[in-house]
């Protein structure tokens, strides 16, 4: 069976590493704690992912912690490539989220088992910032699952990310997504098209011209068709969208 790769590169039309995104692992420097409200004498130190439902035995033991609990992370920059748009970006988090960056508020997410990302751009000093996450894992009747043979652990249990990219950049904040689709209108066993789209972002206040580049591999890396699109991308948000056949 041959396999087919598709990249999609957004380069600038002098130097495309300016547009790279940039993802770093928050794995260090958490704590955490259970409660309504942090208390400063309190914090254990954990590694995401944790979730503080592991040594409990099952939803209906009573020493099962269903409530609020608080996450902890100092991010520092030393020794952090960085780039002009930061990101915080939640694999999951159960289940009802809320986001602190340096005391201000960065954003809140419902859902324990879908990912969030959240521009944090104007909350950093890009020097030591402190994030607070606030989660709880109380019975919620509006965010699913609400019942059938699941256990509801609360906590940070999969990986979270700082993204960063340029000024003009692919959407991050499009529902936790990568923010490209990819489907096949046509398709059949001797030809097919590809259809992309997505969303540009332009933080520059003015407007930038990009050149879109996308490419389908083969298994071996050898490009099997190609296709290019230059555009202009005024401040704000553009839709685009390139088709392969």
């Amino acid at each position: 069976m041959k396999y087919l790769f598709l990249f999609l590169l957004l380069p600038l039309t002098s130097q495309a590493q300016d547009t790279a995104r940039l993802k770093t692992p928050l794995f260090d420097n958490w704590s955490f704690q259970k409660g309504t409200r942090p208390d400063p004498r309190k914090w254990d130190a954990v590694h995401p992912p944790h979730t503080w439902n592991k040594f409990d035995l099952s939803d209906d033991e009573p020493g099962y912690y269903r409530g609020p609990a608080w996450y902890r992370c100092i991010l520092n920059w030393d020794n952090l490539p960085q780039k002009e748009r930061a990101f915080i970006y939640f694999e999951a988090a159960f289940q009802h989220a809320e986001v602190w960056v340096n005391g201000k508020q960065a954003g809140s997410h419902k859902g324990g088992y879908t990912a969030f990302c959240l521009d944090i751009t104007e909350l950093v000093s890009r020097q030591s910032d402190t994030i607070l996450v606030r989660l709880d894992n109380s019975p919620d009747p509006l965010i699913p699952p609400l019942k059938g043979g699941v256990n509801f652990y609360g906590g940070l249990f999969r990986d979270v990310w700082l993204l960063q990219t340029s000024g003009v950049h692919i959407d991050l904040l499009d529902h936790g997504g990568p923010g490209v689709y990819i489907t096949t209108p046509e398709i059949d066993i001797e030809r097919g098209t590809v259809e992309i789209r997505g969303t540009l972002v332009n933080h520059n206040g003015h407007t930038t011209r990009k050149r879109l580049r996308a490419h389908i591999l083969d298994a071996s890396g050898k490009e099997m068709v190609g296709t290019q699109k230059g555009i202009n991308i005024p401040p704000g948000q553009t839709a685009f969208r390139l088709n392969l056949a």
